[in-house]
């Protein structure tokens, strides 16, 4: 060897060699990345120079941080981070830089802003790895360390979607928690690797700031090994830092890797690690794994293919009657019990396959928690293997719903079509929308059976066309089955000695709770809430107690805690973590991998709805508190777990509440803030924990704090937050004429919200109600009607173009029954259609009140300029037709009424369930038909189109309209009821207080009309 070459140390060789090196680069390496003009990056001194210069700064600092903290003081950090955008685009990395890009590493941690070593491994012509840009700002993923490199930017990015950067002194006290996150994940992921850091010099701050926060996080344990490439080291320097293990290596990155080049062993590869794979691919994809064993890795690693479950495992029938999931050898013996909708979702299932359909298909099954809707999707996805359906995936506990993966298995699947079941659907709705989309525009067949509990589905307001089918309480079918199945497995406990007619009577006394609570109690002969009290003070050891409850303060919402995780939350040594639970928590708390490829291992108890009951009742105040902040503290949201939870913990006001004191909530918010600066949510959640603490004044400067993170382009619902908080502020001032100036305020900031989205109900329904709450507040009748037509003018806005109106009515009917309440304010509203004849909101109001109060004929007279000259005003119209019909007109002219709005009506489900139910009463069953077909083209609302809207009242008798017919058939979660004169009347039920139907039987029933069409209400037995 030359005197110029370097001599790789052995352990350093040995390290990247294997590919468990970690690389540190600093913006040294700028030098090899060419610019557009030719020109190379300069060095962290460098540009500061260039930014003093750029910005006239009077200084002879080469501090960047200082620099940039001197632009920022002067208002310019906008011009600043757009001019490094400028200066570090379209780059261009040099052979050097390759170099480093065909080796294999264990992860890249870069100062840098650029992504000049993103565009090494695009120029590289065989990568060993694909690189994924991680910083604190980027969309997580999880990361297979066999196939996938991690860059992450620990001071942040200026390309793709990142946006905001650790610059100047203040950002570095500002995102200090950040990257504190960052570090951690070096700490736990990669203690055991060797550090190589190249691109920092001597006079380099930030190399002294990234080693003493390495050497922070890792004390009291000593540094991984690390060398350090850099030329003409102080030899004072030099001692220092191989004291802190840290190894000097001199020379710069040419010569570096012109000595490694020769040194090291070309690199292959690892074929240890691929056979040892290999082992755990389904045969399946055997010959695919062969050719491209990333995306097979990373499906199955995800998704588990279902067509090659282990079905021979011990079923884990004990933990499964105690609430656990069941695995796939208990679903495949057959020692779960089945629901009647399976059969539903089956034949639906066939009936799509056997289509022409270029367009994939969603089922969402819904239900209360513990209804067993896993069990249920578990059921479905054996049977279709059974029954060789196609291909069937479903997603892992925990896993991530990848756009990728999904198209990746469905290009496998050739002419069959693939089935994807996905459990806790609520929290992928994002994902799905995004796949379900992507398919439809490629023509690709798919289905997707989701299951999810219906409370949570509703209100992530998924818009996409989907098959809803709802999991009621047990029916008689049900019952027997769940009692044959408690039979076989030997779990009747306590019901074992009754008869068949005793046991299904306890079973059916049980039943409208969720079915996991009525198996318990029925077989246990105790109360659900006290045998897991029980089995929580049976646990001995307070330690274990202590880790129980974190894990359900977590699981509670779905949500596994890892294990680093729970371990820094509970003061406890990893190392001795699995002694201290063995024995006393096992069938309590269990263990889940929710990342193969870098075994990663999390914790849940059995059941949400478990979970949910111990923190309830078994946790103290004091406990809560103290886990609730010390989660907060030690979630690292570069984790996707932690960060799903992160998002709950601070949206969920439940939780909020469970924080005993004030000053307790504001330093959870104040740790979620550090944790997640530039998050808005964290700061609008904030706001409305003050908001509700009564404390006003400072949640308005916390929402706008919140509103400062994106000036330009803040989320709708942070201007609802403060538009609440404003109108707060107006209502609760003494002075009217402040109070007044807010609410000016407050209607702005909802305008601004409506504009944001005109179609979200949620802004309209907040500025009618404020208009409300003011009309209540103030004295003057004039000042009351205009804050009142105000309201109402909101709602018919509202109501033409919002597709979810409910909320919307529910104001309106707030407001009529105030009228109603107010005399005075009628005689003022009576007044102001007097003088102002062409007030439409007016007109409607009082129209409504006369109708609603029998006075039919004002009614008509106050409606009828609506009528004639407003087409547009469809409430109007409902009201002029129901006045009309109720006064003793005929059915005939109030469905002609009611047509001349069809055009603006159609989108409204009120409005179809009152023109198809009196056409339907009318006797013209035909239209009637096609106005209900035609709302489940328009309403995409389910709760809406479920919805009765109208119950007819007869005129003559004031009652509502029964009618009497027979049960013609009876399923399982409904019944046809067919009445002499009248088409088949659907009933949801098959049983209703007591009454178990059956075919023949005659029934006495009130009739209703949802946009969906006639529905029996309130069966009765005729006897």
């Amino acid at each position: 060897m030359t005197e110029s070459t370097i001599t790789l140390p052995l352990p350093l060789r040995h390290a990247i060699e294997s590919g468990e090196c970690i690389l540190f680069l600093g913006a040294g390496i700028g030098k090899h990345l060419i610019r557009g003009d030719g020109k190379c990056l300069p060095d962290a001194s460098g540009l500061a120079k260039d930014l003093a210069k750029y910005f006239s700064l009077d200084t002879d600092s080469d501090d960047l941080s200082k620099v940039a903290e001197l632009i920022q003081i002067r208002g310019k950090r906008n011009e600043l981070e757009d001019f490094i955008r400028k200066e570090f685009s379209d780059l261009n990395p040099d052979e050097d830089i390759k170099w480093l890009c065909s080796r294999k590493w264990r992860a890249i941690f870069t100062t840098n802003y650029d992504r000049g070593i993103e565009r090494g491994y695009e120029l590289t012509e065989k990568p060993p790895q694909t690189p994924v840009s991680i910083n604190r700002t980027s969309d997580l993923t999880s990361i297979d360390l066999r196939f996938e490199i991690p860059i992450y930017h620990i001071h942040g990015a200026i390309f793709g979607s990142k946006n905001g950067i650790v610059i100047s002194q203040s950002d570095y006290t500002k995102f200090r928690s950040g990257r504190k996150m960052l570090f951690e994940i070096l700490k736990e992921k990669f203690s055991t690797s060797t550090v190589l850091y190249i691109g920092y010099s001597n006079r380099d701050p930030n190399w002294s700031l990234i080693l003493n926060e390495i050497t922070e996080e890792f004390q009291p344990t000593k540094l991984p090994p690390a060398f350090r490439v850099v030329p003409d080291t102080n030899k004072d320097d030099a001692e220092i830092l191989k004291f802190r293990g840290i190894e000097v290596i001199d020379g710069d990155l040419k010569k570096f890797v012109a000595s490694a080049s020769v040194q090291l062993e070309a690199f292959t590869a690892d074929d240890s690690r691929l056979k040892s794979l290999k082992n755990t691919i389904p045969n399946y994809f055997a010959d695919v794994f062969e050719q491209n064993p990333a995306p097979v890795a990373r499906l199955v690693s995800s998704w588990q293919y279902v067509n090659q479950a282990n079905f021979s495992d011990e079923p884990n029938t004990h933990q499964f009657f105690r609430g656990d999931h069941p695995n796939w050898s208990l679903i495949g013996s057959g020692l779960s019990f089945q629901r009647d909708i399976e059969y539903e979702i089956y034949e639906a299932t066939l009936d799509y396959i056997t289509s022409d359909a270029k367009k994939p298909i969603i089922y969402a099954t819904l239900g209360p928690a513990g209804y067993g809707i896993t069990t249920l999707l578990m059921n479905l996805a054996a049977r279709f293997v059974n029954e060789r359906v196609g291909p069937v995936y479903f997603l892992k506990p925990g896993a991530d719903m990848l756009e990728g993966d999904i198209e990746y298995a469905v290009s496998l699947a050739g002419q069959e079509v693939p089935c994807f079941i996905v459990d806790h659907a609520s929290d992928n709705a994002d994902q799905l929308l995004s796949i379900v989309s992507r398919l439809r525009d490629s023509n690709k067949q798919a289905i997707f059976i989701c299951g999810s509990r219906m409370n949570e589905w509703r209100q992530r307001n998924i818009r996409l066309q989907i098959n809803e089918l709802e999991l009621y309480s047990l029916s008689d079918t049900e019952i027997d089955n769940l009692l044959d199945c408690l039979g076989n497995s030997n779990e009747l406990n306590k019901l074992e000695p009754l008869s068949r007619e005793l046991q299904q009577a306890v079973i059916r006394e049980k039943h409208g709770k969720e079915l996991l609570v009525a198996m318990r109690e029925s077989t246990e002969g105790n109360n659900f809430d006290a045998i897991l009290e029980n089995e929580f003070y049976g646990i001995e050891d307070e330690q274990c107690k202590h880790i129980y409850l974190i894990a359900c303060c977590f699981h509670q919402y779905g949500n596994f805690i890892r294990t680093e995780l729970i371990c820094s939350i509970a003061n406890l040594n990893l190392a001795d973590f699995h002694n201290i639970i063995k024995d006393k928590l096992d069938g309590i708390l269990i263990s889940e991998c929710i990342d193969e490829a870098n075994g990663l291992y999390a914790y849940r108890t059995r059941h949400r709805l478990i979970a949910n009951i111990v923190w309830s009742r078994c946790s103290e105040k004091a406990s809560k508190n103290e886990i609730i902040q010390k989660s907060i503290e030690h979630l690292n949201l570069l984790y996707r777990h932690d960060l799903i939870t992160f998002e709950k913990f601070v949206r969920d006001d439940n939780l909020i509440d469970d924080i005993h004191g004030l000053e307790s909530k504001i330093k959870f918010f104040e740790s979620a803030c550090k944790k997640d600066p530039e998050n808005p949510y964290t700061r609008q959640h904030y706001a409305r924990m003050l908001y509700r603490e009564g404390k006003t004044d400072i949640a308005l400067s916390q929402i706008e704090q919140g509103l400062s993170i994106k000036p330009h382009s803040s989320p709708r619902v942070l201007f609802h937050t403060k538009g609440l908080i404003l109108g707060s502020l107006a209502l609760s001032i003494e002075n009217k004429d402040i109070g007044r100036r807010r609410l000016v305020q407050a209607e702005e900031v909802f305008s601004t919200a409506i504009k944001q989205s005109t179609k979200d109900s949620y802004a309209y329904q907040s500025l009618a109600r404020l208009y409300l709450d003011w009309v209540r507040h103030c004295n003057s009748a004039d000042e009351r009607t205009t804050y009142l037509t105000k309201a109402e003018e909101v709602l018919s806005q509202g109501l033409s173009l919002c597709h979810e109106k409910d909320r919307l009515w529910l104001v309106s009917a707030e407001i009529s029954k105030w009228l109603g309440d107010q005399p005075e304010q009628l005689r003022a509203l009576e007044t102001a259609v007097k003088d102002s004849p062409g007030s439409i909101i007016a007109r409607y109001m009082l129209g409504k009140h006369y109708r609603s109060t029998g006075q039919f004929k004002h009614a008509l007279e106050i409606l009828e300029p609506n009528i004639k000259n407003h087409l547009e005003e469809f409430r109007s119209f409902i009201e002029y037709a129901l006045a009309l019909w109720e006064s003793g007109g005929s059915l005939r002219e109030s469905i002609a009424v009611l047509e001349i709005s069809s055009t603006a009506g159609m989108s409204d489900a009120r409005y179809i369930s009152y023109l198809g139910g009196m056409m339907f009463l009318n006797g013209d069953y035909s239209n009637s038909t096609k106005i209900f077909h035609e709302a489940k083209q328009r309403i995409s609302d389910q709760s809406e189109l479920h919805r009765i809207s109208f119950l007819p009242i007869d005129p003559g008798s004031g009652e509502k309209i029964r009618l009497t017919g027979k049960v013609i058939a009876r399923k399982p979660q409904f019944s046809l009821i067919e009445a002499e004169g009248y088409p088949a009347v659907l009933c949801h039920s098959s049983n209703y207080r007591g009454i178990q139907f059956t075919e023949g039987m005659h029934i006495m029933f009130s009739i209703g009309f949802s946009p969906k069409g006639a529905t029996a209400i309130e069966p009765k037995k005729v006897q």
